[in-house]
């Protein structure tokens, strides 16, 4: 358990699922992610944030926005985060492209 997400910045986290969307959450996810991460916005707590848009583009970030889910979300869900274990663990050469590209 941690206060925030910024104390995992040395995981190489590839992939980070905002359920809150304070504002403070969305940046700190931003910040956090390792190279070519993806950020999954679920959550609204607020409507706007304030994001590091140097992060986004120097770590080529995704930020992909869920309202709600089906069976097949779920699905493809789990095989993002299959697919990011994979390149967590040395697989990638290069740039990776994402199952879903």
């Amino acid at each position: 358990m941690a206060e925030s997400i910024t104390e995992f910045a040395d995981k190489d986290l590839q992939l980070i699922m905002d359920y809150a969307g304070f504002g403070t959450t969305t940046a700190q996810a931003v910040d956090t992610l390792a190279k070519s991460g993806t950020l999954v916005q679920v959550g609204l707590g607020r409507l706007q944030s304030t994001v590091n848009t140097q992060a986004i583009v120097r770590k080529e970030l995704r930020i992909l926005g869920s309202l709600s889910g089906t069976q097949q979300d779920l699905a493809e869900l789990y095989e993002l985060m299959r697919w990011s274990q994979r390149v967590h663990a040395g697989t990638r050469r290069g740039h990776a492209r994402s199952p879903r590209r």
